[in-house]
């Protein structure tokens, strides 16, 4: 303990003695002071990999549902909440829009609660997947119910290599305990479950490659929904299929293939609603024939892509989405039976929007 401590303050002194310096030379001249100016909060993100994260708590990688099922009291009246992309938390952010979520999924007591990704602003060395151990610290109290879906920056750090994948690949599994019943090579990032009269499916848009579902996943996909016999079915996976604004032709729609392969999947299945993240926006789009040729159903698609990311100033939103909205939230999905209330919430805890439907 006291060489743990020992070390603590050696790395803190080492940051202060740095910030010191800087400080000194900014207020020396006025071009170093710009140069300090720009690179002042740089310094404090990087004194919080050195000094902070290694010393924050962390449940144990069991912590989670695993391959445990969830039991909900009545199985045509439950609800799960669905919490969108949280990369832009800090745990010693008290008002921090992750933080306030969870408080107020806590006191709304869903039975169990999604991620659509991008949990964490990057992994892909071992001090930066750490951020997995904030991120669970805030989450706590939901922890055991929550499933966690992978996204791109759960996978990212700079100039990716095969090296740096396998780093954080190694490291979800390490912090999260998830389903194994997905394809080869996928256990814990793609899989399903059920709770109540639903099924739920997670899959994996980032691996091996950004923005595909390969034909892995989608073989797997087709089996698991073949055998369904539930009478919703909710499929999660973080780039959208049809994005709606600044992410179009940065998420499924890179490679039309495979994204309409996977489409077709979940079209042939009547798939009760598809949740996205990625998109830093809530939007709510039904997806008919209009938008995708052939279709012989409709589909819901949600993103949820801002419960604690940056916000984009301006976006353009294209004509066929049903409704969006900006700012961090968070959304309940309550089932009655085959009618599915979804309801988007601010991180405060304020109703926004309630939409209804049924398959």
């Amino acid at each position: 303990m006291k060489r743990i401590m020992s070390d603590k303050r050696k790395r803190i002194l080492v940051i202060c003695a740095g910030i010191a310096v800087a400080t000194f030379f900014a207020f020396s001249s006025m071009s170093v002071r710009n140069s300090f100016n720009a690179y002042y909060f740089k310094i404090w993100k990087y004194a919080r990999f050195y000094v902070y994260l290694p010393f924050v708590a962390d449940q144990s990688p069991g912590v989670g549902p695993g391959n445990n099922p969830i039991s909900v009291k009545d199985p045509d009246h439950f609800s799960f909440a669905v919490l969108g992309d949280t990369q832009e938390f800090y745990l010693q952010d008290s008002a921090g829009g992750f933080r306030k979520a969870v408080a107020q999924i806590t006191k709304m007591k869903p039975d169990l609660v999604m991620t659509v990704g991008d949990l964490v602003q990057s992994c892909g060395s071992q001090r930066y997947c750490m951020n997995y151990k904030e991120w669970k610290n805030i989450a706590r109290p939901i922890l055991p119910i929550t499933y966690e879906v992978v996204g791109n920056h759960d996978r990212i750090v700079g100039n990716v290599n095969d090296s740096q994948r396998s780093v954080a690949d190694k490291a979800w599994q390490d912090y999260f305990n998830l389903p194994t019943n997905g394809p080869p090579g996928f256990d814990e990032f793609t899989y399903s479950f059920d709770a109540g009269n639903s099924h739920f499916v997670v899959l994996d848009s980032e691996k091996p490659k950004e923005h595909k579902i390969g034909a892995d996943q989608l073989d797997w996909l087709e089996k698991d929904l073949s055998a369904n016999t539930k009478d919703n079915t909710f499929v999660f996976y973080h780039e959208p299929a049809f994005p709606m604004s600044y992410k179009i032709g940065q998420s499924l729609d890179v490679f039309p293939k495979q994204r309409d392969a996977l489409w077709t999947i979940l079209d042939a299945h009547n798939v009760t609603a598809v949740f996205n993240g990625h998109e830093h926006i809530y939007s709510r789009q039904s997806i008919e024939a209009d938008d995708f040729p052939g279709a012989k159903n409709i589909i819901d698609q949600f993103i949820i892509g801002n419960t604690d990311a940056d916000e984009k100033a301006s976006v353009n939103i294209g004509s066929n989405v049903d409704y969006y909205q900006k700012g961090h939230d968070f959304i309940m999905v309550e089932v009655n039976g085959k009618e599915i209330a979804v309801k988007l919430f601010s991180v405060d805890g304020d109703l926004v929007n309630t939409f209804t439907f049924s398959k």
